[in-house]
């Protein structure tokens, strides 16, 4: 077996386990860290003005209050996917601006926000199955946002957002294209 199928196969396997990890917590659990989400981080974000956010899945961190507060201030951008690649735009209100396009998955409608280039973000909020301690993330597999950080990761500050539970202590598998935030906000 070559090293490119051993580090695909090593990400599968820590998916799954990540996964699992996530799935286990408790709603309280889940409740506590939506409530330090929305107090501790939004205060850290006060000096940005436009934060690339994304919109929870029902498993992830639930950045539902935190996208609201953002939204209303203007400073608000969430991702979407079109071909192989993320665009941003500009929500200010989430109700009105975004649409459904999967079963859970709501992204902003193209017709009813503005499209933004990626140097106008300051932050970004990077979501991730699972990061280490030196910062490295673990996603879904399909690349948006080690592409997002490797074209763009300079102009702007990323962090890694996720439950603590999903801090792996063990470097987690990568490949050369595999990009670390800058900095994780696990609670």
């Amino acid at each position: 077996m070559n090293s490119d199928v051993e580090v695909s196969v090593a990400k599968q396997r820590a998916r799954v386990q990540l996964k699992d990890i996530r799935a286990g917590l408790s709603p309280s659990r889940r409740k506590q860290a939506q409530e330090a989400l929305e107090a501790e981080l939004y205060r850290k974000l006060s000096t940005y003005s436009a934060i690339l956010s994304f919109y929870s899945l029902p498993e992830e961190i639930d950045t539902s209050g935190l996208n609201q507060k953002l939204a209303l201030e203007g400073r608000l951008y969430l991702p979407r996917v079109e071909g192989m690649q993320l665009h941003f735009y500009h929500v200010t209100d989430l109700k009105a601006q975004l649409t459904q396009t999967g079963s859970y998955l709501f992204e902003p409608d193209n017709e009813k926000c503005m499209r933004c280039d990626p140097y106008q973000l300051d932050c970004a909020l990077i979501p991730g199955l699972g990061f280490d301690l030196e910062n490295y993330r673990l996603g879904y597999g399909k690349g948006y946002y080690d592409r997002l950080l490797e074209g763009e990761g300079e102009r702007f500050f990323s962090v890694g957002i996720a439950f603590y539970e999903q801090l792996a202590l063990e470097a987690l598998p990568r490949e050369t294209h595999d990009k670390p935030v800058k900095a994780l906000f696990l609670v």
